[in-house]
């Protein structure tokens, strides 16, 4: 969600359990923010961002333990948003990307490139014209960037990389995203010189849980490795939890200021005591 001073506005894109229960709750968001759509963009004469909703095409799990495919954008949503890339490129502006689900992750796994029952499981939203995607039939997972035989999790998600071509995400300043609930500032990975995970702005993670540490089971030999964090921010936790957290963006004409805070959580707070906030990382581009 972006978020404004009293009185201007907010946006908001959805997520995977936005769409569980059929989005009616998020429909309802959106309609009180006077935001006509679950995507969007906002520009001016230097900036844009472009806010995606990656959630419409991951609105279910399935079976437990059933293969998940990776979540990418719908024929029309790509082609609205490619276009908005271009513009930016014809107009020479900077452009910050933002979406719910990751282009790639460390520690979790983006899905696969095709999973059939769930593929299936998605005919009654796209006869109603819900969405409509090609993406499943014209490519497999050995086509797509890393070139990855059937059935393999890669640390990246190649299926957005696909969309979003090499020249296209060295063209983005930055990638904002989140999914996992936690917090990574990573180095450039896949192409994307700044990708940015700040998930952890309301679902508690237990401190218990390595939120820094790498999935063993995802493919990440393509792309030289799994992602690596930059040395130094990381996010802190209180008696049981990992840090809360939430990112401020300042625009001006040639830069970006990206402040990155976190609210710790003990067992005082929880008690009503009130939060401590503080900046951990700052950096400009």
């Amino acid at each position: 969600m972006l978020g404004c001073r009293r009185g201007e506005r907010m946006f908001a894109i959805p997520g995977n359990h936005d769409y569980y229960s059929g989005g009616q709750g998020m429909k309802e968001v959106l309609k009180s923010f006077n935001q006509t759509a679950s995507y969007f963009c906002l520009r001016n004469e230097h900036w844009q961002i472009l806010a995606l909703d990656t959630g419409v095409l991951d609105s279910f799990n399935l079976v437990s333990g059933a293969a998940h495919p990776m979540p990418f954008l719908p024929d029309d949503q790509l082609a609205w948003a490619l276009h908005q890339i271009q513009v930016g490129q014809e107009q020479g502006l900077k452009t910050i990307v933002m979406s719910h689900h990751q282009f790639f992750s460390r520690r979790d796994s983006v899905g696969v490139a095709n999973a059939g029952l769930f593929e299936l499981a998605t005919l009654p939203d796209q006869l109603r014209g819900t969405f409509v995607t090609s993406e499943w039939w014209t490519k497999n997972s050995s086509q797509l960037p890393g070139h990855l035989p059937e059935g393999v999790a890669p640390a990246a998600n190649t299926r957005l990389l696909d969309q979003f071509n090499q020249s296209v995400r060295e063209y983005v300043s930055a990638f904002y995203w989140g999914h996992e609930h936690t917090h990574s500032i990573f180095k450039p990975y896949a192409g994307i010189k700044r990708g940015r995970l700040i998930g952890n702005g309301c679902i508690p993670v237990v401190k218990d849980y390595d939120v820094y540490g790498s999935n063993p089971n995802t493919q990440a030999a393509p792309w030289g490795g799994h992602p690596q964090h930059v040395p130094g921010p990381r996010v802190g936790h209180g008696d049981r939890f990992w840090n809360f957290g939430f990112v401020t963006l300042e625009l001006t004409e040639s830069s970006a200021e990206a402040k990155h805070f976190q609210v710790e959580i003990t067992d005082e707070e929880l008690a009503g005591a009130g939060y401590r906030v503080d900046m951990f990382y700052q950096e400009t581009y």
